[in-house]
């Protein structure tokens, strides 16, 4: 990228700075009045001239002012952007939200996306933390009548699942309490597979691969088809997990796209909505997201995916490092405020990987 002078920098700062806020294209008259510069208006036209020459604004046939090109807006956010931290009574505020809602990642993920979208005006995603095979932490099981019981299932990745199973039998709350920890401590740790093969210790201290049956012609332990019933519900409810990964990204924020002078016309916001619904839109700019440093900016063109071309991307991971994460971003027309949106996703991500952290503990 070719050097700007010190007068061309204040000048380009200036028109993607009027441009993000009132998407109107900038005329030189509007830079000689805002831009402080000690110099003629024909040399502020001069040097606008020469930001159009270097691909770095251009001039909409429909107006005599200038607007930012996607290379203007990548000059901008490596050299020109200032940080725009997020207030320290906003941070308050947001962290009051998460910590009000239940304990579980994925409640929290659908509030990530939300929060994002209102405070970048922008469409925001999140997803689950990505990981090869979900591992069991710890399990419950709740009696709901004689024969039915709430299994709720905490993943080691902060995920909580629940499923009512049919146990075939009626079966005491105490029975149900005394079930539950023994499934609890043979399946901690396991995958759906692991779980799958794993025997169970049988209730009475028998080695786990002998029957009642089998030993001096005692009738049959009556509890092992229920605990077969409930080892598939806990294998199928993991599975599902495994097979989420990528495929569950959280959007939210399209009535903050309503609000853009962009999507006034309802093809283009139709696309949008299309193209949220597409697992594999965000695919591979999301698993890139999770092995980069800090804030991933991709401005229009720079996108490798052509429907994606009209926008700006900011994506970002949260989780510790050397662990399993996710990702958030931030999705508008590449008429984005990038400073709010780096400082916002930095934010989120910092809290998010904090409030894993606290249900791993």
């Amino acid at each position: 990228m070719e050097q700007l002078t010190p007068r061309q920098q204040a000048i380009l700062k200036l028109i993607v700075a009027e441009y993000v806020s009132s998407a109107r294209p900038v005329g030189s008259d509007t830079v000689v009045e805002k831009g402080g510069l000690k110099v003629s208006p024909a040399t502020i036209r001069s040097a606008m001239a020469a930001l159009e020459s270097g691909g770095y604004i251009y001039h909409p046939h429909t107006s005599a002012g200038r607007v930012p090109s996607d290379r203007g807006y990548r000059f901008f956010v490596e050299r020109l952007m200032d940080p725009a931290p997020v207030p320290e009574e906003e941070q308050a505020t947001i962290s009051h939200q998460f910590h009000q809602v239940e304990l579980a990642l994925d409640e929290w993920i659908e509030l990530a996306a939300s929060i994002l979208a209102q405070m970048t005006h922008n469409a925001a995603l999140a997803t689950l933390p990505v990981t090869k095979e979900a591992r069991l932490r710890h399990l419950e099981l709740f009696s709901v009548q004689p024969k039915l019981a709430l299994l709720v299932l905490v993943m080691q990745e902060g995920l909580i699942r629940k499923q009512i199973v049919n146990l075939g039998e009626p079966v005491s709350e105490d029975d149900l309490t005394r079930l539950a920890r023994r499934l609890d401590e043979a399946f901690r740790g396991r995958t759906a597979q692991e779980i799958e093969l794993t025997p169970v210790p049988r209730d009475d201290g028998m080695p786990p691969a002998q029957t009642a049956g089998e030993v001096g012609g005692a009738p049959a332990d009556p509890k092992t088809e229920i605990v077969d019933r409930v080892r598939r519900a806990i294998a199928g409810l993991m599975r599902a997990v495994d097979e989420q990964s990528l495929k569950n990204v959280i959007y939210d924020g399209i009535t903050q796209l309503l609000n853009q002078p962009e999507f006034a016309d309802v093809s283009r916001l139709r696309q949008f909505i299309e193209l949220s619904e597409r697992s594999n839109s965000m695919g591979n700019l999301v698993l890139s997201a999770l092995t980069h440093e800090g804030v991933s900016l991709i401005i229009g063109e720079e996108n490798t995916s052509p429907e994606l071309r009209n926008y700006s991307v900011a994506l970002t991971r949260y989780g510790a490092p050397g662990e399993p994460g996710g990702v958030l971003g931030i999705i508008g027309p590449t008429r984005m405020r990038y400073d709010r949106a780096v400082s916002s996703l930095r934010f989120i991500a910092d809290l998010m990987t904090k409030l894993w952290a606290e249900i791993k503990e």
